[in-house]
């Protein structure tokens, strides 16, 4: 497995390697089956696998957990040589993707944009979209791969790749659960063993019920603050009852998830 950290190797390896179909996951790090269900994936339809870690700053707001999201390389990268993947980016600093003086944001669509998390984190999709552009240009990938986990995120990365004709096929993998049926998330790590029992019941609810009054109720009841629970259509271009969405904090932990209806 080939480790590359700095931009300048990378685009050594993308302008120098043979004509292969390159499947690419971007990753933040510490890795989870979820995660594994990409890569595995990513194998079945292509030549070679790449896989990014990079815990990108320009996605988190001011007040949220850059500084505190979990990280762990040296586990990171065992698991991925165990997967077999062919080439590991992990970017040696911030610098390698933001150079000095690097201010160029690409802002995806506004319909897609100011809905959902949004609404709630008003600048996180532009670092979403800048960071996975940069990304697709220094890997220059045949497909790339994304969880449905992030339902808002999937779409918007879709809708970037076609508005800018990159030549790019996304693909989607459903979302990867816990036996109790919690969404798998390096997020989830912050949950005390007792609290990850109490976030699984946010699935339970999304699947029992078929009104989302009912259910934003029973979200409260539970103990959960809730941003929002939505139902939309499954492209987000229109309110309809085809696929619902939720952000909820459990204490301090903010949980997304979403089900088709």
């Amino acid at each position: 497995m080939k480790i590359i950290r700095t931009r300048r190797e990378i685009i050594y390896w993308r302008d120098h390697r043979k004509k292969i179909r390159v499947g690419f996951v971007p990753t933040m790090g510490f890795l989870h089956q979820g995660h594994m269900d990409l890569v595995r994936a990513a194998k079945k339809e292509n030549d070679f696998v790449v896989v990014s870690i990079f815990v990108n700053p320009t996605q988190f707001g001011p007040n949220e957990d850059f500084a505190a999201y979990p990280r762990d390389e040296k586990r990171d990268l065992e698991i991925l040589r165990k997967e077999k993947v062919d080439l590991v980016f992990v970017p040696k600093s911030p610098e390698e993707i933001y150079p000095e003086g690097s201010d160029v944001l690409i802002r995806g669509r506004k319909n897609l944009t100011s809905i959902l998390e949004g609404k709630f984190r008003p600048a996180h999709f532009d670092g979403v979209t800048t960071v996975v552009l940069k990304l697709f240009n220094l890997v220059a990938p045949s497909r790339a791969y994304f969880g449905e986990k992030d339902y808002q995120q999937l779409q918007l990365i879709r809708q970037m790749t076609s508005d800018l004709f990159l030549p790019i096929h996304i693909r989607a993998v459903r979302t990867k659960r816990e036996k109790t049926g919690l969404a798998m998330s390096s997020r989830n790590s912050y949950l005390s063993e007792k609290d990850r029992e109490r976030a699984s019941k946010i699935f339970l609810i999304l699947n029992q019920y078929k009104d989302l009054s009912l259910a934003r109720r029973a979200i409260k009841k539970e103990g959960f603050e809730l941003d929002y629970l939505e139902a939309w259509s499954s492209d987000l271009s229109k309110k309809e009852d085809e696929r619902w969405l939720i952000a909820a904090w459990l204490k301090r932990v903010r949980l997304i998830d979403n089900v088709k209806k």
